[in-house]
């Protein structure tokens, strides 16, 4: 695994989402004051850094709604989709922090400090999203599976995995009660398992179908796990981003750290594989870089 490139762009990176032809899109903050506001960066794969869309709020969260739109988590509370034409504001939102998105099809769900999982029909960007109190503090990831299972991740100590076939009348299909704060949980190995990073340093792996105990857990990591996503190529293989400053690379099914990277010098807080492209990974951090890995 080896660093292919690097773009600077002189803000702290939240979130990246790959683009297709080595090209990258970043939402990135900056704090003037006591204020935070956004800008999204287009990033080309030789290197330039291209478009910029100014958004007067900073974002924790960005994911793909389409070829050239995405749906932005804000700190605003409010839910914005980002298009070149700059950042439209969708109707409802959180009455705090919006920390995570996450899309199935048309369908977006939004984590929020407010303790709330809200729904947003994507083809419909006039209509109210719905709405479902999910935790008694706040939800910091929400990740979706099949269209029908959503899980959650939450400051109370427990992540949830929801049967979202009548959203927003949600029932909980399963809620593993971690002990602490969980900043994140993944589904991996086609949605029977879940990992969560939690602010005790460790990672976690449930299977869903058939415990209640974890059935592997790796302790004392040197910082706590903010980001994780699963690898589109690989059923068993989970990224994480962690505050150490590290990239891990986890085989979820083992429960072996496969690799450790230390490219950044702050908090690693975006990553994004290539769906087009095996074995491409990109991350950003705090230290105002993204980063384009290869031989994942």
């Amino acid at each position: 695994m080896s660093v292919q490139q690097e773009w600077k762009v002189k803000r702290c990176v939240d979130a990246v989402v790959a683009a297709g032809g080595g090209n990258v899109v970043a939402a990135t903050s900056n704090l003037t004051g006591s204020i935070w506001d956004g800008r999204v960066f287009g990033l080309t794969g030789s290197g330039l850094v291209e478009a910029e869309i100014l958004v007067e709020c900073g974002m924790a969260d960005l994911c793909a709604i389409g070829e050239g739109q995405y749906l932005a988590a804000c700190d605003d509370g409010m839910v914005r989709a980002i298009h070149s034409g700059g950042a439209m504001v969708l109707g409802g939102g959180h009455n705090s922090v919006v920390n995570s998105v996450s899309i199935t099809g048309t369908t977006g769900a939004t984590a929020g400090a407010d303790r709330v999982i809200q729904f947003y029909d994507l083809e419909k960007h006039s209509t109210e999203p719905t709405r479902f109190e999910a935790h008694a503090d706040s939800v910091n990831s929400v990740d979706w599976s099949g269209g029908n299972k959503l899980l959650s991740a939450s400051s109370d100590g427990t992540v949830c995995v929801w049967d979202a076939r009548n959203r927003p009348i949600c029932q909980s299909s399963l809620a593993v009660h971690v002990g602490s704060v969980a900043y994140v949980a993944v589904f991996s190995m086609n949605g029977d398992r879940v990992l969560i990073g939690t602010e005790k340093n460790e990672l976690l792996c449930y299977d869903i179908r058939s415990t209640m105990q974890p059935l592997w857990s790796e302790i004392g990591l040197k910082g706590p796990v903010r980001n994780l996503k699963q690898s589109p190529h690989n059923a068993s293989q989970v990224a994480a981003g962690t505050d150490a400053p590290s990239v891990l690379i986890i085989n979820v099914e083992s429960g072996k750290i496969e690799r450790t990277m230390y490219h950044h010098r702050d908090f690693v807080r975006a990553l994004s594989w290539d769906k087009q492209v095996p074995g491409r990974l990109y991350t950003g951090s705090w230290d105002k870089t993204v980063v384009e890995l290869r031989g994942v």
